[in-house]
């Protein structure tokens, strides 16, 4: 039997949408006091996105994203915010703490995007996805480091993960959407990697892989560690995942991440 998702019409479920047949992870509740962050709110057209939130100090720290121009538009760059409950958020600063890459040649000239901070070695490091033109050319994971948290500077390193250029690789055409997390005297950079699908249906492949580092900067070759299996098969138009998040609970990694789904015929054909 095919149970629709909350939200979802029960005729999707019914026409047998692969979509509303996904299971729901049990233990979960949305806040009754949702959003948190709306449209427009704290900043004039601000269209939040891409959340990162640390515990530091008895506060909350939310690193996240907003179109600085048009909603939706590029150029897209990180913010700050604070606060004390985790449902009240005040920017701090008002500024975005990054800024695109000036010269043509830049893998982040468009936009700075989906924010990953830890502190590691007494400083904060903040990795980011590079777009360069358009979201279907390459992109690449920019690092940069803080003092406070606020003050950030780039890597001149840049870009510390790229992908391969040979789209039949894993990596070959997206290294994008990092999820930093502290372990073992390291850290661990998961990432979405992108690559051509043999056969083309859907056209690419999404994967999750991981890259280590003990310096916060040079990367080790990365590795595939997750990627689609019977739940979400291929041949029911998902491609994989991707935006993967990280914690740490009782020396276990818990990932969480997005599952991608691609109808050729849809206005919007990946979602």
């Amino acid at each position: 039997m095919v149970a629709a998702l909350p939200g979802l019409p029960d005729d999707r479920a019914k026409s047998g949408d692969p979509i509303a047949g996904l299971p729901v992870q049990e233990g979960w509740r949305p806040s009754a006091e949702n959003p948190c962050l709306s449209f427009g709110q704290l900043r004039p057209l601000a269209s939040w996105n891409d959340p990162c939130v640390l515990k530091w100090e008895g506060r909350y720290v939310m690193y996240l994203t907003s179109s600085l121009m048009i909603p939706g538009r590029p150029p897209v760059q990180p913010f700050r915010a604070v606060s004390d409950d985790g449902l009240r958020w005040t920017l701090e600063p008002k500024t975005p703490l990054i800024e695109p890459g000036k010269d043509a040649s830049d893998f982040d000239l468009q936009s700075v995007e989906t924010p990953s901070v830890v502190f590691f070695k007494g400083q904060f490091h903040l990795y980011y996805t590079g777009v360069k033109q358009g979201l279907s050319g390459p992109m690449a994971i920019g690092h940069a480091t803080s003092e406070d948290g606020i003050h950030w500077t780039k890597d001149p390193s840049n870009p510390v993960l790229r992908p391969t250029g040979n789209p039949n690789d894993f990596n070959g055409i997206h290294v994008a959407e990092p999820g930093a997390v502290v372990r073992g005297g390291a850290i661990y950079l998961y990432h979405a990697s992108v690559g051509l699908r043999p056969g083309g249906a859907p056209p690419v492949r999404r994967v999750i892989a991981l890259a280590k580092s003990a310096d916060a900067s040079r990367f080790e070759a990365p590795k595939v560690v997750l990627e689609q299996g019977d739940l979400y098969p291929a041949k029911l138009g998902f491609d994989g995942y991707s935006t993967p998040s990280a914690a740490i609970r009782d020396g276990r990694v818990h990932l969480f991440y997005d599952v991608g789904y691609f109808d050729p015929h849809a206005e919007h054909k990946w979602t």
